[in-house]
């Protein structure tokens, strides 16, 4: 379970990033591929993708209350810049403080993104983060 979790946590700075960007897709597309674009691979709907976009816009402004400026601007910048995103979180050095409240941001946001999911949702989520 804690794999689990850190894979949220770490995912959150991804999806933070991708989700207000995703095209609207029609159901009737092809299967894609999971492995070259693994959040087409849910299939969210348009309601999904604006109730996520809504969740990770109060993640993020959350967030940016944990950080400091010096933070913000290093994890901006590495984000803009692709790096991977264990790296940017690791670079932060946030303090333990910090990292509870992240902690807490990360938890509640979770929970929020898998209320919005379908349990087959999930289980392709679940799939593609054992790989």
């Amino acid at each position: 379970m804690l794999k689990f979790k850190k894979l949220f946590l770490v995912a959150g700075i991804v999806v933070a990033t991708i989700v207000p960007s995703l095209p609207v897709r029609a159901q009737t597309t092809p299967p894609p591929n999971p492995q070259a674009d693994p959040i087409s691979a849910l299939k969210l709907t348009p309601q999904q993708q604006s109730q996520i976009a809504q969740v990770m816009q109060m993640a993020q402004a959350q967030i940016k209350g944990i950080l400091t400026p010096e933070q913000l601007t290093k994890l901006q910048t590495m984000s803009k810049e692709g790096r991977d995103p264990k790296q940017i979180f690791a670079a932060l050095q946030l303090s333990p403080d910090q990292q509870t409240k992240w902690q807490g941001v990360d938890r509640i946001a979770q929970q929020q993104l898998m209320a919005i999911l379908t349990p087959e949702q999930i289980k392709i989520l679940q799939s593609m983060q054992q790989r």
